[in-house]
């Protein structure tokens, strides 16, 4: 059974809110208390619920496997960049997960170690970049997921994903 198209839209959903709170910092949003905390709470649920759908996803892959074999190619580029989102989106919720144990003094032995530290204040200086590039692989791997699915004449944008990286195949 194949319920990965029951899960895809939920951390898609939760992670391009996140990356819109993290680019669209206007100051009435921003100077809220519970601003860090939405983001924090944002970035660690659709983390998880991402890799619950890229396991689904290689569950997924073996049907295809079976049913359509000429779509492996695709489907590998599909999960090569579901796979990049998870990553990104795994070093934004590690980050503001540390950050949140430090502010309120949680675990207190790792967030005091220095190398830690820095690390942390560094990627969340360049957290509204990750966040964009979290964005632009979500966006890849969603249009490669639609040509799979629907095919790649479903709407412009998915042809022109399609288009890209149908190119790498050939």
């Amino acid at each position: 059974m194949n319920i990965h198209p029951l899960l895809v839209h939920f951390p898609i959903g939760i992670l391009v809110l996140y990356t819109a709170f993290e680019i669209l910092r206007f100051s009435f949003i921003v100077k809220r208390p519970a601003y860090f905390e939405i983001k924090t709470i944002l970035v660690i649920l659709g983390t998880i619920s991402a890799y619950l759908t890229f396991s689904t996803g290689e569950i997924a892959e073996e049907l295809i496997q079976v049913t359509d074999p000429t779509k492996i190619p695709l489907v590998e580029i599909h999960s090569m960049y579901a796979g990049a989102t998870v990553g990104v989106f795994s070093i934004l919720a590690g980050t503001y997960l540390i950050e949140w144990c430090r502010r309120n003094n949680f675990l207190n032995f790792i967030t005091k170690i220095g190398l830690i530290q820095k690390l942390t204040r560094f990627i969340l200086r360049f957290s509204p970049l990750l966040a964009i590039l979290g964005l632009i692989t979500i966006t890849i791997t969603g249009g490669l997921g639609a040509a799979i699915v629907y095919g790649p004449d479903v709407d412009p944008f998915v042809t022109f994903i399609y288009k890209i990286f149908i190119t790498t195949l050939e």
